[in-house]
């Protein structure tokens, strides 16, 4: 449960990430307030691709207090 009380900052941000010798975009979602190691949830996307969406879930995800990691299957988003 969010504390209504605290205060997010969810920084997101499109990165670049290699996997098996081939380069790939994903993008990330976390709270920049919470200090320390923080639980990893990885979200892997519908048959279209790393869209709007997809994003948006894995802020959600961050605002519970997660880091969020949106792999692309496909490679370039």
């Amino acid at each position: 449960m969010v504390n209504a009380n605290s205060i997010s900052n969810i920084k997101t941000e499109e990165i670049v990430y290699v996997s098996n010798g081939k380069q790939a975009k994903g993008y990330i979602a976390y709270d920049e307030n919470r200090k320390g190691k923080l639980p990893v949830i990885i979200i892997v996307h519908e048959w279209w691709g790393l869209n709007d969406y997809v994003k948006s879930r894995a802020r959600q995800i961050g605002e519970l207090g997660y880091f969020a990691f949106d792999a692309d299957l496909f490679g370039n988003g």
